[in-house]
């Protein structure tokens, strides 16, 4: 796997480079510490498969970059370290495209968990974000939910779990289009657009607990 680095502290980014690398097939192919450097690289290297990516940069911010990527580079999946652990910073950077959020403060300890499990094509959200995100409410409650369903419901949780279409019509024994048509009505009924408003949901109504989400 090849991996970049984009952080505006050097000893940050030795401390990630040293964690990844600790897997033989890890490789980080390139370092930088601001917006203009990092997109310069992108364009040199072929493929990058997953990028770790600051909120706060020396110049423009992370979520610009996120941008950046999701644009020019869909290949590389993105994952947000930053001491900017709580909302708005963690829906903009999800709606931006990262497939995970990790806080700095548990970093050493959820960075690799959190790469092993967007190559898997989950998304990763570190337990410390999580628990704010359980405390931090939105509007959306069991009222809402009625509007779905009997089959919606069944789904629901696992979207909000990380599960795509196919893993979803395995898990149900359903056909993958049909999982597909179920998503899109989900979200068209609760106002939905993405995976990490989905997930607020689930954890706000109690379909899904924290400790589903970090096993």
């Amino acid at each position: 796997m090849r991996f970049a680095l984009i952080d505006d502290h050097k000893m940050v980014r030795e401390g990630f480079k040293r964690l990844i690398e600790l897997s033989e097939d890890h490789h980080v192919i390139f370092e930088s510490d601001c917006y203009e450097h990092a997109v310069n690289e992108f364009s040199k290297h072929q493929r990058i498969d997953i990028a770790i990516i600051d909120i706060s940069l020396s110049n423009r911010n992370g979520i610009e970059l996120l941008k950046f990527c999701s644009s020019n580079f869909s290949e590389t999946k993105c994952i947000v370290v930053s001491m900017y652990d709580s909302n708005p910073y963690v829906c903009n950077a999800m709606d931006a495209g990262a497939w995970g959020y990790v806080s700095k403060r548990s970093a050493a300890d959820e960075l690799l968990e959190g790469i092993n499990s967007i190559i898997k094509g989950k998304i990763y959200l570190s337990l410390d974000v999580l628990n704010k995100l359980n405390t931090n409410k939105n509007d959306i409650g069991t009222a809402e939910l009625q509007q779905l369903t009997a089959r919606e419901l069944t789904i629901l949780p696992l979207l909000a779990k990380g599960l795509n279409a196919k893993n979803i019509s395995q898990v149900l024994g359903i056909m993958p289009k049909t999982a597909h048509v179920h998503r899109a009505s989900i979200n068209r009924k609760l106002g939905v657009s993405n995976h990490f408003e989905l997930l607020k949901i689930a954890l706000n109504t109690g379909l899904v607990n924290i400790d589903e989400l970090t096993k």
